[in-house]
Parts: structure tokens; C-alpha cells; sequence
């Protein structure tokens, strides 16, 4: 079964991952084998967009505008956070971490 670990901490989930790298280099030739990668990227972005969305969106690709954005601004802490650390600081005596 699979376990919402979010909503059950107490049961185990029995799930693991597996990370596996291939050189690219034993299947094809590295630079064609880019260009096949990027056409379908394309192919993707210019696929049909579902009602609600502005674009269609592939993992990482956000990943450097959020690094860039947030070594500028900081790490975006919700109001609700804030206040939980605000008042743990105030029990520890620290000080408020967001003065």
C-alpha cells in the first residue's frame, strides 16, 4: 500500500529511490544526442496548454531563476511561519529573527 507520509508518520511507507547515470557516449554521439533532447524539449513547449496555465513547464527548468532570485531576496517564509519562529525565538530569548 502506498502511505501518505504527509498525513501518517507512524506507518512505515517501504519506499526508496535509485539514482542511476549512463554516459551518454556508450548510446550515442553527445552533441546529436543534445539536439534530439532540445527538440523534444521544443516539441513540449509547444504543446497545448491545459485551461489555467500560462506554459508548460519541465522540471528544472525554474531551478536557476529561483536560486538567482532568492540569493537576492531570501527565502521566501510564510506569515504563519514567521510568527511560529518569532515566537519560539521569544521563548528562547533570542530576538526576533526577522527584525
Amino acid at each position: 500500500d502506498v502511505v501518505d507520509f504527509n498525513k501518517d508518520d507512524m506507518t512505515p511507507t517501504n519506499t526508496g529511490q535509485a539514482i542511476c547515470v549512463l554516459d551518454i557516449k556508450a548510446f550515442a554521439e553527445p552533441l546529436q544526442f543534445k539536439r534530439q533532447v532540445d527538440a523534444v524539449i521544443r516539441q513540449l513547449h509547444g504543446s497545448a496548454l491545459l485551461p489555467a496555465f500560462d506554459r508548460i513547464r519541465l522540471a528544472g527548468e525554474d531551478r536557476h531563476r529561483r536560486i538567482e532570485e532568492r540569493r537576492a531576496h531570501g527565502i521566501p517564509i510564510p506569515p504563519e511561519l514567521r510568527s511560529a519562529l518569532d515566537k519560539l525565538a521569544t521563548e528562547l530569548s533570542i530576538g526576533s529573527l526577522f527584525a
